[in-house]
């Protein structure tokens, strides 16, 4: 799948038209040529393989609940700026309160796992970056929350 991807002239239908080839394992894998060849110094391979891998990311997010898709996004923003952007859209207000606040639950499921994985620098920033996402989130919550009353 990832040859088909590098290959294409449009990397985004290939990965839309292969969409339930895009598991955990092509992403892994996918991964693991992006590290090899940032160690061997390829920066044009390395930027092919990102291309690639944004492609069946993107693809792959679109088949995701909207509560997480948000989520996602709200991860990758590079901070609390690009965060208070993206939730000041009235759909991120909409998705945070549907189907039952399910982003809030999601979320908490989340803190949960990595409040439980071993002690590190890694954990002790992904729980910040959760923590954050969910001080911003419950505050757009409450915000669009009074909007619709």
């Amino acid at each position: 799948m990832l040859a088909k991807l590098l290959e294409a002239a449009d990397p985004a239908a290939v990965a839309q038209a292969h969409v339930t080839s895009l598991n955990e394992e092509f992403f892994w894998t996918a991964d693991t040529y992006i590290k090899m060849a940032k160690k061997e110094g390829e920066a044009e391979v390395v930027a092919r393989l990102e291309a690639a891998m944004r492609a069946a990311f993107e693809a792959k997010q679109a088949t995701l609940r909207p509560e997480i898709q948000l989520l996602n996004r709200l991860l990758g923003a590079e901070g609390p700026a690009q965060r208070a952007e993206i939730l000041a859209g009235t759909e991120a207000g909409q998705q945070l309160l549907m189907n039952d606040r399910y982003f809030f639950s999601l979320l908490e499921r989340m803190v949960g796992d990595v409040s439980r994985q071993p002690e590190g620098e890694q954990r002790v920033q992904l729980l910040a970056r959760l923590e954050a996402v969910q001080a911003d989130a419950a505050a757009a919550a409450e915000r669009a929350a009074a909007g619709a009353a």
